[in-house]
């Protein structure tokens, strides 16, 4: 597992900006990028990983202009 570090979020809900967070975690791990979208869907808008294909995320270092990548979750079976 890679290391911590503070970076900057963008969530898109339905292709449209839905809010930005800064929190600390591993650009490169998915599973934990899957866990803070998880948490921001139930924070914002009180809905689960059944809402899941409805989000992604674009992850920023503070010291590039550029996102690092965005974050499209796996689609789950309902």
């Amino acid at each position: 597992m890679g290391r911590g570090e503070v970076l900057d979020f963008v969530v898109f809900h339905n292709g449209h900006e839905d809010g930005r967070f800064r929190s600390e975690a591993d650009p490169e791990d998915h599973h934990q990028l899957r866990e803070l979208l998880l948490d921001y869907m139930d924070r914002q808008h009180g809905v689960n990983e059944v809402a899941l294909g409805e989000f992604e995320m674009d992850v920023y270092d503070q010291h590039r202009t550029e996102p690092l990548c965005r974050f499209v979750p796996a689609q789950v079976e309902v």
